[in-house]
């Protein structure tokens, strides 16, 4: 699952200059029963992913991504619903120009899974995702 989205271009107009962050959330197979949440910045030539951390199977999270322009960063914010405080927070800050926007504008909420196909044995795969409450365009939480 991941909230993903192109928020500019370093300057020269080309798709694959775009800037994209977004906040992932995958299981890796060795561990099913945990839920891994990063951030993943890329464009330009850049990949930087960065952990927010590990969760049990079937907690309810809240997600939040957000473009600090000003700041020239990215803050992802996860929360586990009903826990209380800020959550889990990790800045992403970038050097590249800012100033253009993307070739390709979109942001996406999307869900994937993969299954291993390299067996003799037909695999099967699955995923349950639920969206609410979905915020575009609302500044960050302070930092607590």
């Amino acid at each position: 699952m991941k909230i993903q989205g192109n928020f500019f271009n370093t300057g020269s107009g080309d798709p694959a200059d775009d800037i994209s962050d977004d906040v992932e959330m995958w299981v890796d197979p060795s561990d099913p029963k945990t839920m891994i949440v990063g951030n993943w910045f890329t464009g330009s030539g850049l990949g930087v992913g960065t952990l927010i951390g590990n969760y049990p199977i079937g907690t309810p999270l809240r997600l939040s991504n957000t473009w600090n322009k000003a700041n020239h960063q990215f803050i992802s914010v996860v929360q586990v619903i009903g826990e209380s405080g800020p959550g889990r927070r990790v800045v992403v800050p970038y050097t590249v120009s800012d100033t253009m926007p993307p070739a390709y504008a979109e942001k996406q909420l999307t869900t994937f899974v993969y299954s291993q196909n390299c067996n003799a044995v037909q695999t099967f795969a699955q995923v349950e995702a639920f969206f609410d409450n979905v915020l575009v365009n609302v500044p960050p939480r302070p930092a607590e």
